[in-house]
């Protein structure tokens, strides 16, 4: 093979080809023909010099399967990207995803090489250096789409100052169900909020259906015993059409109805005890427990009741 690249295993592209061929799938190294492999291992040699993610696709002979070499920036390497991009590949041969190895080693470049089971004489014929396209498009960061959406919308400038201001604002949840236009929307919205210093509301309408989308500029006081509201709320835009309270977790599982409420401070059973009269106690003996439970009609049953 470095024979027919025309290359000397003592330079420094002789050793990065062969860097390339001793760590190639072993299974692919032995089905793809020669002159298939040697295009791949020129296109991988390729990708050294220029970090991209790109596309190697090799067609079983009988059709039973395609195998797919897939390389993309290692920072951006996630186990949703790989869920992702492995979706793509099984719908644009219509066939359905069969295994996946992965490979990260001291390269930027991350190897992902999937085999997509296929039927016998229904392979769809695919333009390979299109479906690479939607590759790349699925591996870019919803940062990296939003500073292009910015930079259309408002221009170099403005946008860079907005994607310093909000591009780490948005949650992994808002970016997997929206898009870079819509958090653009709500960029504005929220810029609005901070101008006026209150709450804003946006009506949008899309495909038939309305969504109200507000913000505020500022967390309202909250009185003792009132709703919790989480301090981020305040701070990200909130989704359109997006009917997520703005609870914590932990307030999540303590909620009744929807709402959560947040105790008073000086509650609990040694407040009630401190407020029955009772003498301070820092922690009940079991005996002392086991007696509190049973009914007297004594003072003392207050105590026990507290």
């Amino acid at each position: 093979m470095l024979a027919r690249a025309g290359l000397d295993p003592a330079t420094h592209d002789g050793r990065r080809l062969s860097n390339i061929l001793e760590t190639y799938p072993r299974d692919e190294l032995f089905q793809a023909e020669v002159a298939e492999l040697h295009r791949t291992a020129q296109g991988i040699l390729a990708l050294q010099e220029r970090q991209r993610v790109a596309l190697f696709l090799r067609r079983d002979r009988f059709e039973r399967f395609v195998s797919a070499l897939v390389f993309v920036p290692r920072d951006v390497m996630d186990t949703r990207l790989r869920i992702r991009l492995g979706e793509i590949l099984a719908r644009a041969f219509a066939g359905r995803l069969s295994a996946t190895y992965i490979q990260i080693g001291d390269s930027p470049l991350a190897r992902i090489h999937y085999i997509v089971a296929t039927t016998p004489g229904a392979v769809p014929e695919i333009d390979a250096k299109g479906l690479e396209r939607v590759l790349a498009e699925a591996a870019r960061s919803f940062r990296d789409r939003l500073a292009e959406a910015l930079m259309a919308e408002a221009g170099e400038g403005v946008a860079l100052a907005r994607l310093a201001r909000w591009g780490d604002a948005f949650p992994a949840g808002y970016a997997e169900r929206h898009g870079a236009r819509e958090a653009v929307a709500d960029i504005a919205l929220a810029e609005a909020a901070l101008a006026r210093g209150g709450l804003v509301l946006a009506l949008t309408a899309a495909a038939g259906s309305a969504a109200l989308r507000p913000a505020a500029s500022s967390r309202p006081s909250r009185p003792r015993g009132a709703a919790f509201r989480h301090p981020a709320a305040d701070r990200v835009p909130w989704p359109a059409g997006d009917r997520r309270s703005s609870l914590s977790p932990r307030a999540r599982r303590r909620a009744a109805g929807g709402v959560a409420r947040v105790r008073s401070r000086g509650g609990g059973p040694r407040a009630d005890r401190a407020r029955a009269g009772c003498p301070a106690s820092p922690r009940p003996s079991r005996r002392w427990r086991k007696a509190a439970r049973r009914p007297t009609a004594s003072t003392a049953s207050s105590c026990a009741r507290a």
